[in-house]
Parts: C-alpha cells; sequence; structure tokens
C-alpha cells in the first residue's frame, strides 16, 4: 500500500526542524526614537566609536563653535565643529562653517575639502562657492 504525504503547506513534527518548534522568547520593546537633526544623521543611537550628545549639548556645541569664529578664535571653533561633526556628520552647514575657518587660518586645502563635503551633501546650500 502507497503511504499519503501531508500537503506541503502543513509541515509535520519529523519534518519541522527543531528550532522552528522552539519557543520564541518575547522580544525587547523597541528603543525610542533618536532625535533627528537636519534630516540627515539621529542624535541618541549609541555605537562604541561614536560620540552621543543630547540634542541640547550638541546645538551649545554649535552655539559656542559660532561664537568662537565671531570672536576671532579659529583654532576653537575648529575643535567644536569637529565635536559637531562628528555627531552629525551629514550636516552641510558645519562643513561650510569650518571651511570658513580652515579660510582664516590659511589652510586652504582642508578649507577646500570641506567647502566640497558641504556641496555634495547640499548642492543648493548658498553660502558654498567651490570654484
Amino acid at each position: 500500500m502507497e503511504q499519503q504525504l501531508p500537503p506541503a503547506s502543513e509541515p509535520t513534527p519529523a519534518s519541522t526542524p527543531a528550532r522552528s518548534r522552539r519557543r520564541r522568547e518575547p522580544e525587547s520593546p523597541p528603543a525610542p526614537a533618536p532625535i533627528s537633526l537636519f534630516g540627515a544623521k539621529t542624535i541618541g543611537r549609541r555605537s562604541p566609536d561614536e560620540p552621543v550628545l543630547s540634542k541640547a549639548e550638541f546645538v551649545e556645541k554649535v552655539r559656542q563653535s559660532n561664537q568662537a569664529c565671531h570672536d576671532g578664535d579659529f583654532h576653537t571653533a575648529i575643535v567644536l565643529y569637529n565635536e559637531a561633526l562628528a555627531v552629525d556628520p551629514q550636516n552641510c552647514i558645519l562643513y561650510s562653517n569650518r571651511s570658513a575657518a580652515y579660510m582664516k587660518i590659511q589652510q586652504y586645502d582642508k578649507a577646500l575639502d570641506d567647502a566640497i563635503k558641504a556641496r555634495l551633501l547640499n548642492p543648493k546650500w548658498p553660502k558654498v562657492e567651490v570654484y
């Protein structure tokens, strides 16, 4: 006599892999949504090589870097822009501002690199002119 196999859509216990028969552990609740600044990088995600700042800390760092430029302390401004860019590396405004600071200290190669980055991130950003 011929044996009939069950339909393919109904696996039998013998044909079901052991791991799919295991009871699934409940999934942990999703992490809160990170804050997005300027539509690019998000603040709040943690990775071992990435600094994490709160939105307020990030905004304060940008304010301090802008103030340092205004005060003529371009070296400090560059350090602060570096820290802000570590958090939001897709921010064309930060690249544009750091480019201007590099120009002031006559580091023209770095200024050009930042201007190009800003332009690539946002081709319509009005403050970036690369010739």
